[in-house]
């Protein structure tokens, strides 16, 4: 029994701000709050959840936001149907049973419900988990007409009448809800009415199958193309059903994107927007990409392990021996195939990714999501340049090909262009270039008065990475 006094809450942060990101990311998912198919800016943490609720969107935004900056573009994504939560909890005793009343989880949670007094119904209380048991609310009473909603959830619970034990315990599974291709489709509209800039798209949510996780790649493939055909340049990451086995995702999940990241798996983590007994919920591979992607360079290796760990993820415990679904390290299924997971590393401390892997065509020169953000840059900047060229005229020569008198001009102001953001910026080890070489020429062959058409060329020599370290070593007298 608590003692009667005050309590003070610290809110902090209270401001809510957070420091300027690399990159602009933008994610698109459910919510509890907000208006669907919006685009909003976010750069303070307490606006995003006050207006938005929560959900695996509000997550995503809110972890990207705290770790590695902002500002963050939003859109919220309808949804036609619910999750769901077990329909009755399994228990641990014979007490009486605890039942979900028409609930419509925001997330995905791991219940853990624990008789703390017995009792019967307004007598006895008890404590809650939503995350299998690493936080726990305040104990509470168990309500007199059995009817308990679970705050900022959409979790609602009845309790049965009768004489509850003390230590027994109550566990379920909450699901959090999914949108449809269609659903899809409407958020899109809504980004495609937004003049807001953004580097790339962030899908939330955890799909429960490979089937659906399938689907939605298709569908959010076929955005990324018109999205190109439009000059915007941007790419995207999505959970490939975390929910199903990694064994089906490896022979089930035959998408293929050069601009799209596929991530596995995901690990209990620190939450930026906890709630009441649930301060460490499950956060996607998905999640931790997108903060990663945000917070480095264009032409750094998500998997670099100088970056450092990733934020948040607890270490194994006695009672919490494993906070990684699927460790690529112990598996090594899924890298190999293109998708993003988590590892771990021999003889060192946390996880990292594997890499940002991208799941192209085969035969294509693309498969990481550095090489997809230096080369998007690297377009991005030759449309910007070559716009001024639409319509242009040009000196010619007696063959009808461009003078070069006006081409030589023209290409170097292309190629100082692409030098300023892939040749002079300082890469992630300290030295200048996120690229090797990059090279810009117009065609000065093309005969530009019967054609109508200026040819040009854009060649790009990328980093090289060392993914794979083979060393030689032995005893020897002469060292």
């Amino acid at each position: 029994m608590t003692l009667p006094g005050q309590t003070f809450t610290v809110v902090d942060p209270g401001l809510g701000g957070v420091s300027p990101a690399f990159n602009v990311p933008h994610v698109a998912g459910i919510c509890s709050g907000g208006t669907a198919a919006t685009t909003k800016t976010y750069s303070s943490l307490n606006t995003l959840q006050s207006e938005n609720g929560y959900g695996p969107a509000v997550e995503d935004a809110a972890a990207i936001l705290q770790k590695s900056g902002g500002p963050v573009r939003f859109t919220k994504i309808a949804q036609s149907s619910a999750g769901s939560l077990t329909a009755t909890l399994a228990k641990s005793g014979s007490g009486p049973d605890i039942t979900n009343n028409s609930s419509t989880p925001y997330y995905w949670h791991e219940l853990r419900i624990v008789i703390t007094k017995a009792g019967a119904l307004g007598t006895s209380r008890f404590k809650y988990s939503l995350d299998d048991g690493r936080t726990f609310s305040p104990e509470i009473l168990t309500p007199a007409g059995g009817s308990y909603t679970i705050p900022n959830t959409g979790l609602n619970l009845t309790f049965a009448a009768g004489a509850y034990v003390a230590a027994d315990v109550y566990t379920g599974v909450a699901t959090a809800p999914v949108y449809t291709t269609t659903e899809l489709s409407a958020a899109v509209t809504g980004i495609n009415t937004s003049p807001f800039y953004w580097d790339f798209l962030v899908l939330s949510g955890v799909h429960a199958t490979v089937a659906a996780a399938g689907t939605i790649a298709g569908a959010l493939a076929g955005h990324l193309a018109a999205w190109h055909s439009k000059y915007k340049f941007v790419s995207a990451l999505f959970d490939v059903a975390s929910a199903d086995t990694a064994t089906n995702v490896a022979s089930g999940y035959t998408q293929t994107d050069r601009w799209l990241m596929p991530c596995y798996g995901y690990a209990d983590t620190v939450s930026a927007v906890p709630i009441v007994g649930c301060s460490t919920p499950r956060h996607l591979t998905l999640t931790h990409a997108a903060v990663r992607a945000t917070s480095e360079l264009i032409s750094t290796h998500l998997g670099r392990v100088a970056s450092g760990t990733l934020s948040g993820i607890p270490g194994p415990t006695t009672d919490f021996p494993a906070p990684l679904s699927h460790d690529e390290n112990e598996a090594d299924l899924l890298d190999q195939l293109g998708i993003t997971t988590i590892r771990s590393f021999y003889g060192l401390q946390g996880y990292y990714l594997t890499g940002g892997r991208i799941k192209p065509p085969f035969g294509s020169d693309f498969g990481d999501w550095h090489k997809v953000r230096v080369f998007n840059t690297a377009r991005r900047v030759t449309y910007q340049l070559q716009a001024g060229f639409q319509n242009r005229s040009f000196r010619t020569t007696s063959a009808g090909t461009i003078d070069k008198r006006d081409a030589g001009p023209a290409q170097q102001k292309v190629q100082d262009a692409l030098n300023a953001v892939l040749i002079d910026q300082y890469n992630a080890e300290g030295v200048k270039g996120h690229v090797s070489a990059v090279r810009y020429t117009i065609d000065t062959t093309n005969n530009i008065n019967l054609t109508k058409q200026l040819l040009t060329e854009v060649a790009i020599r990328p980093l090289g990475y060392s993914e794979f370290i083979t060393t030689k070593m032995g005893f020897a007298l002469n060292v």
